[in-house]
C-alpha cells in the first residue's frame, strides 16, 4: 500500500511541475471590400498563455535577436535620446501619457490563463516571407531581472489585441 501512496505521490508531483508555455495560433480570414474594391486579409496571431507564468510580448522591427539579445536590443539600444530600460527605471513623466511604439517600445504583459492578439491587416494573404517577423514573448521574471525591476502599468498595453497595417 505503501508503495502505491509513492507512485501516486511521484505521478502528482511530475504531473504538476510540468512547465506549460505559451502557445502561438496563427488563423487567416479574407473578405472582399466593395468600397475600395479591394481584398482585405486579416491575419490573427493568437497568443494563448496556458502556463502558471506572466509573460510579455512585444514586436521587434528585424527579428535577427532571440534570448538575452532580444532583450538587450529592445530594452537597451538607444532610439532617439533614450533607451526603453531608461524610461521605464528612470520615473520620466509624460505630461500627455505615455503612448507605445510598435518595435520600440510596445509591451503588453499576458498574465496565466489570459490571450492577446495581434490582428494584421494586409492586401495580400501573409506567407512565410511576409510574416510578422519578430513576435516576440518571453517569461515576466527574465525580462525583470534584466532590466533590474518591474515595468510599471503606464508603460503597459491595456487591450487584449493591436491592429496593424501592413
Amino acid at each position: 500500500m505503501k508503495f502505491l501512496y509513492f507512485l501516486l505521490f511521484i505521478f502528482s508531483a511530475v504531473t504538476c511541475s510540468r512547465e506549460v508555455s505559451p502557445s502561438v495560433e496563427k488563423r487567416e480570414s479574407q473578405y472582399y471590400d466593395s468600397i475600395r474594391g479591394q481584398e482585405v486579409y486579416i491575419t490573427e496571431y493568437l497568443i494563448n498563455n496556458q502556463s502558471d507564468n506572466c509573460y510579455y510580448t512585444w514586436l521587434l522591427p528585424q527579428p535577427q535577436f532571440s534570448g538575452e539579445k532580444c532583450i538587450t536590443h529592445y530594452f537597451f539600444k538607444p532610439n532617439g535620446d533614450f533607451s526603453l530600460s531608461q524610461l521605464i527605471n528612470d520615473n520620466i513623466i509624460f505630461n500627455e501619457g505615455f503612448v507605445p511604439v510598435l518595435g520600440y517600445s510596445f509591451i503588453k504583459l499576458i498574465l496565466p490563463g489570459q490571450s492577446f492578439s495581434y490582428l494584421v491587416i494586409s492586401e495580400e494573404s501573409l506567407d512565410e516571407e511576409k510574416d510578422i517577423g519578430g513576435l516576440i514573448f518571453m517569461e515576466r521574471k527574465e525580462i525583470v531581472e534584466s532590466i533590474a525591476g518591474p515595468i510599471p502599468d503606464r508603460f503597459l498595453f491595456s487591450l487584449n489585441c493591436v491592429v496593424l497595417k501592413m
